[in-house]
């Protein structure tokens, strides 16, 4: 059963957020810091890392979708700095 507003129009429910994704699929852990408990820490879990690597290899597999405009050595050097600080 849909939402309806009261003129008719349907309410789409709201979108999950990345973070609550990533935290849904155990990709992310978060937790209050206990000396101040303002900030809180977010860690990337083993399966996180292992998505992470994962799309990385995807990535530098089409040179980070940088091989239209630039030459095959070009797109080569950009991929390997951007692969650096991921």
């Amino acid at each position: 059963m849909a939402l309806v507003s009261a003129a008719g129009v349907p309410i789409m429910p709201p979108s999950p957020t990345p973070r609550k994704l990533a935290k849904k699929r155990k990709l992310l852990k978060r937790h209050v810091d206990q000396s101040d408990r303002r900030v809180v820490i977010a860690e990337i879990t083993p399966a996180g890392a292992r998505l992470a690597r994962k799309a990385t290899d995807s990535l530098k597999a089409v040179h980070f979708g940088l091989n239209g405009d630039l030459s095959e050595e070009a797109a080569c050097e950009v991929a390997a700095v951007l692969s650096q600080i991921r």
